[in-house]
C-alpha cells in the first residue's frame, strides 16, 4: 500500500533526523516523532471512516521503519517492537562433494 510506504518513509526520515542530533531511535523517541506527523489515514475502502485497526497498522509501519530504517522490516512477534534481537545463524552448508560422472 502507497500510503503504509510513505509513511514508513517517513519513519525512517525521522530516524535520520534523531541521529543528526545524537540520539539513539528508540521506541520512545519514533512514538513522539509519530505524535508529530500527525497523518490522517485514508478511509477504507466501503468509504467509512479509517478503523481501529489501520489507524494501529499505520502507526506500526512508521514506527518499525523508525527503529529499523528499513521501509518493509520483516513482522515482529511483539507488534511494533522491532529491535528484537536477530539471532545469528551459520553459513548455509556448502554441497558436499560429488564424484565424477560415470562414463
Amino acid at each position: 500500500m502507497k500510503f503504509l510506504d510513505d509513511v514508513a518513509q517517513k519513519g525512517i526520515d525521522y530516524r535520520v533526523k534523531l541521529y543528526e542530533q545524537e540520539t539513539e531511535p528508540s521506541q520512545e523517541a519514533c512514538k513522539i516523532g509519530y505524535g508529530l506527523l500527525k497523518p490522517s489515514a485514508p478511509r477504507d475502502i466501503d468509504g467509512s471512516p479509517p478503523s481501529s485497526e489501520w489507524k494501529a497498522q499505520v502507526e506500526e509501519a512508521y514506527l518499525k521503519s523508525c527503529m529499523t530504517g528499513e521501509l518493509k522490516p520483516k513482522p515482529d512477534v511483539e507488534g511494533v517492537d522491532a529491535v528484537t534481537a536477530v539471532p545469528v545463524t551459520a553459513p548455509p552448508a556448502s554441497p558436499a562433494p560429488s564424484s565424477p560422472p560415470a562414463t
